[in-house]
Formats: C-alpha cells, structure tokens, sequence
C-alpha cells in the first residue's frame, strides 16, 4: 500500500494537454466531456472552490486506507444542505462525464470509501 499523498489545500488551473490528463495523486475537474479543456486540479482538501462548473471528472488518487475517495460537494465550506457525491478514484471507477450542464464545484475534501 502506497503512503498517503501530501495534503495541501492548493487549487491549480491550467489546460489539458492530452485527454484526461491528471497528475499522480490528483483530482481533476474539466470544463469539457471526456477529461477534455481547461482543468482544474488538487492534491488536498479545498474549502473554497475555484472550479465552478465542470463537465467531467478524474480522481487519479494513489491508494491509501481512509484517504482515496473524494467527496465533492456543490456549495463552500464541505455544506451538506444542497448535496454532495463521492468520486471513487482509479482509471476504471474514478472518471466519468456529469450529464446536463455539469457540477458546480463548491468545495472538496479526501476520505475514505463513501
């Protein structure tokens, strides 16, 4: 089992240079279908999104116990009132497209299984 990735709480911006493009350790967020356009992309927890909207999805995550999964929420600060969902991580469970017009990336945070 691998070590728990390092957790700061900072958000990068920048394009995708090749479809679903993530760094090792990272969760990623574009604006784009298909891991496609501008990403959006941390390594920790982050309180207060930058991200807004977002199409798609990427939880590239190194596996480690209580500190893989990512739990994503639509409103500041981990707010529970208007939703929130869990991104498993890994090629296969951890990408995917969100239908109609994406997600609204509020905060997020790393946790366990959800």
């Amino acid at each position: 089992m691998l070590a728990s990735p390092a957790k700061a709480a900072t958000e990068y911006k920048t394009q995708a240079p090749s479809q679903w493009w993530c760094p090792y350790g990272a969760v990623c967020f574009y604006d784009r279908d298909n891991g496609l356009g501008n990403v959006c992309y941390s390594y920790g927890d982050v309180p207060v999104s930058s991200c807004s909207n977002r199409r798609s999805y990427f939880n590239n995550g190194a596996p480690c116990n209580n500190c893989d999964h990512v739990r994503l929420y639509w409103q500041l600060n981990y707010g529970t009132a208007v939703g929130w969902t869990c991104l498993h991580y890994g090629w296969t469970e951890g990408r995917g497209n969100w239908g109609g017009e994406g997600f609204h990336v509020g905060s997020y945070r790393w946790g366990g299984e959800c």
